[in-house]
């Protein structure tokens, strides 16, 4: 090897090698840089996808509704210049309507059947019951099939479909009026917040 080339090699080395060796030591240390909001991941109630903002959990959300407990029968639906409003994931609507709206992007519609487990439960033969007529206000005249309203021990106003009326008694179902039925709903999502 050539003698002049040894000693530039040499001499190379003795001045690269702090270099290389402070390069070494230093790249195992991280410095904290201070964060700014722009670094720091935010939570957010909405999800953006090519194609328009979809709904999760936390998201407040507008749509308009109709529900069906068949092709014709209509039981609720939102009002065309007043939407439904609600929060996705809050315990608002029933679990099927929730799990319905979760993951729809904004302008989408879809129609989907929900299941009484998931909807207002199965009927509780239970929650049948009579009691005497002279328990009820004077001014409330009792017909079957009559909606009326009651107040629970707890003090809550409960709805119960009158089934039978007799000379002495009434018998009340007290379970929802939708319990036990599987409900079409046709959803639109108007927007996401």
């Amino acid at each position: 090897m050539n003698e002049q080339f040894l000693k530039a090699l040499i001499s190379a080395r003795f001045i690269l090698a702090p270099l290389i060796l402070m390069t070494f030591m230093f790249s195992g240390c991280k410095t904290e840089k201070s964060k700014t909001p722009a670094d720091t991941p935010q939570q957010t109630n909405t999800a953006y996808t090519a194609d328009g903002i979809t709904a999760v959990n936390g998201s407040k959300v507008k749509v308009n509704y109709i529900g069906k407990l068949d092709a014709d029968k209509i039981f609720d639906q939102s009002s065309a210049d007043k939407p439904f409003e609600f929060t996705v994931g809050s315990g608002q609507v029933i679990k099927g309507f929730n799990m319905a709206v979760l993951g729809m992007k904004t302008g989408e519609e879809k129609t989907v059947t929900v299941k009484a487990s998931d909807a207002y439960g199965e009927r509780d033969p239970s929650k049948v019951t009579s009691f005497p007529l002279s328990s009820l206000p004077k001014d409330l005249s009792p017909e079957k099939g009559k909606i009326i309203k009651l107040k629970s021990n707890d003090g809550d106003v409960i709805s119960a479909m009158i089934l039978d009326v007799t000379a002495n008694e009434i018998m009340v179902d007290v379970n929802h009026l939708l319990a036990g039925k599987d409900l079409i709903f046709t959803i639109k999502l108007l927007s996401v917040e």
